[in-house]
């Protein structure tokens, strides 16, 4: 079966190297150094997934390859010495230090592929093992197989894959996973369209030449161009404007696109990853989305379901972030009686951020005291959110703004606050400001405006 693995190959004999260079590129792409630091250099730039390893090498110390093996081990690689050392010491030595394979290299380019075939297979289900225990964690065994399907769709096809599902669940996460794991050679490139504007998407996308619209003061090369010979992920994808679905669409049928302002048409191949956490089908109903680019894009379709859903990933989520960093936190079974019955509106992302900011604090046994109230009474905190933006452009204040204008409205918003923190808290300045979170020099604009500017307040 063929791979795309990222190898490595840390020798000095030249002739070998090349020689087992060309027998190697049937697994991937072959990343090949005569020396240390260039070896060092490699593992840290490319994703690195499988290191041959020569023992000695030429005006290194003895056994130089065990010290990079360390270096291989902290990055997840998986490790194979190949040298001309045939002691058992040695070998204990080069087993105890962490690797994963022992080879001399007597006979190994002849029978390389039967060798070396079984340890690149073997590659597939680490990687995937590495993605479930330390990336994507899921005790959702459906899921789990719906993805290990994806990974070798992905792997053996070119097809399209689109990525469903609530905001915060780790769609960004299992697309660039699933660029890793298939045979794709080239960068891995990402765009969450909701965060520009529509005049800049395109932009963006298709790059553009100098003076072909206002403030393009030079040439610019866009994704698409850059993205040649790897994946597109664009995420979000409901955000792409109705006209830029067709252009689009016309890449991925034509596989070539002209830069804003440009003649000359550019070739470009990749394979297309997109997300959203929107309804399409609804999108398409309201004239939002074409239905001939929904369909182009939409090739395999995967739903990860949100962290309410998948309560069983709960703890084991908060298990793992809580053992990030040096400093550890343990939690009250009523807290873990919390965190697991709350419903995680903004999925892992939320509880990530939530675990991270608990390790931050003094406090080492985590208590309900410590959780956010909307956590302790499962209130949906981005519900509360819409509501408050909605509620504050009232009927009533939009009639206000249209025969008083805004800043007047903004102006009595700010003294109506005044007042009732005034009353809350009397006269002591420092509770005002703090509740209010402004600073004292807005506290006696404000107040001038309230009662013409009296100081009588404590600090």
């Amino acid at each position: 079966m063929e791979n795309n693995q990222h190898i490595l190959l840390l020798e000095d004999d030249r002739y070998f190297r090349i020689n087992l260079g060309q027998e190697m590129k049937r697994y991937g792409k072959v990343h090949q150094a005569a020396n240390l630091e260039l070896a060092k250099q490699l593992i840290s730039e490319q994703p690195i997934q499988l290191a041959l390893i020569d023992l000695n090498l030429e005006n290194e110390d003895e056994l130089t390859g065990l010290q990079f093996l360390k270096h291989c081990l902290e990055k997840n690689i998986m490790t194979v010495i190949l040298t001309g050392h045939n002691s058992k010491e040695v070998i204990t030595q080069a087993y105890e230090a962490g690797c994963h394979h022992y080879f001399t290299k007597s006979d190994f380019l002849d029978r390389v592929h039967e060798y070396m075939g079984p340890i690149v297979e073997s590659l597939s289900h680490s990687a995937l093992d590495h993605f479930f225990n330390q990336q994507f964690l899921t005790q959702d065994e459906m899921l789990r197989s719906k993805i290990k399907f994806l990974a070798t769709q992905a792997r053996n096809t070119d097809q399209k894959i689109l990525i469903t599902g609530p905001t915060g669940i780790g769609k960004t996460q299992l697309a660039s996973f699933l660029h890793n794991f298939s045979k794709t050679s080239g960068p891995f490139m990402s765009v969450n369209l909701s965060e520009f504007p529509e005049n800049l998407i395109e932009s963006i996308l298709f790059g553009h030449k100098k003076g072909s619209f206002t403030g393009a003061t030079q040439d610019k090369v866009g994704i698409l161009q850059q993205v040649n010979g790897g994946t597109l992920f664009l995420d979000e994808i409901g955000a792409v404007p109705s006209h830029l679905q067709a252009k689009l669409l016309k890449v991925i049928e034509e596989k070539t696109f002209t830069p804003i302002g440009g003649q000359e048409r550019i070739h470009t191949h990749f394979r297309l990853i997109t997300a959203t956490c929107e309804n399409l089908i609804e999108k398409i109903q309201n004239k939002e989305m074409r239905l001939d680019f929904y369909f182009r894009i939409k090739g395999i379709e995967i739903e990860i379901p949100g962290l309410k859903s998948r309560r069983e990933d709960i703890l084991p989520l908060v298990d793992f972030f809580a053992a990030q960093g040096p400093r550890k936190i343990a939690f009250s079974k009523e807290t873990l009686r919390l965190l697991e019955t709350y419903d995680w509106h903004g999925n892992i992302r939320e509880l990530k951020d939530l675990i991270t900011e608990l390790r931050s604090t003094t406090v080492g046994m985590i208590t309900p005291d410590q959780l956010p109230q909307h956590i302790c009474t499962n209130t949906n905190i981005f519900e509360v959110k819409e509501d408050l933006t909605s509620s504050f452009m009232s009927g009533r204040m939009r009639d206000y703004i249209k025969t008083y204008g805004l800043p007047k409205l903004i102006n009595e918003i700010e003294k109506e606050a005044l007042l009732e923190a005034r009353h809350e808290y009397g006269n002591r300045l420092n509770e005002i400001v703090r509740r209010l979170q402004i600073s004292k020099s807005v506290f006696y604009r404000v107040q001038e405006m309230v009662d013409g500017g009296s100081n009588a307040l404590e600090q």
